[in-house]
């Protein structure tokens, strides 16, 4: 199941602020995350565990994807379940749902690697109760 959590179309509302709190473990220097955020990516797309190399997100939310700032990593980071193509329109915060520990490898080196070529963050959230990513939006 995909799903989308954002405005009703890309011209809905204009917001001043993006603010994106971190608690968790970040590959990439936070406040590069922070600052980085365009305003108008304000809107989220959860991924759970759909393959994204059958499921085209881009054309499923097409109406939407310009508002589009953060997308959840599909399936814990797996490799075979990530098209690193959806990241190619601009910079995105990449939350993907980890546990510490698991046989599966999972985030993927490789998917970490892509995110971090394509110059947008990857976040690792975990179990832990100190571990979590917020965004808040202020209009």
């Amino acid at each position: 199941m995909v799903v989308y959590s954002g405005v009703k179309s890309n011209n809905s509302l204009r917001f001043d602020r993006h603010n994106s709190n971190f608690y968790g473990h970040n590959l990439y220097h936070f406040q590069d995350c922070y600052w980085r955020h365009e305003e108008k990516g304000i809107s989220c797309i959860y991924t759970g565990d759909t393959d994204l190399n059958i499921v085209d997100i881009k054309q499923i939310y097409k109406p939407y994807w310009d508002s589009v700032g953060t997308i959840q990593i599909p399936h814990h980071g797996d490799k075979h379940s990530f098209n690193k193509d959806v990241l190619d329109d601009r910079y995105f915060t990449c939350p993907i749902s980890v546990g510490k520990t698991n046989s599966y490898g999972h985030p993927s080196y490789k998917v970490i690697s892509d995110i971090l070529s394509r110059d947008c963050c990857p976040i690792l959230i975990t179990e832990d109760l100190d571990s979590g990513f917020v965004e808040t939006i202020r209009i």
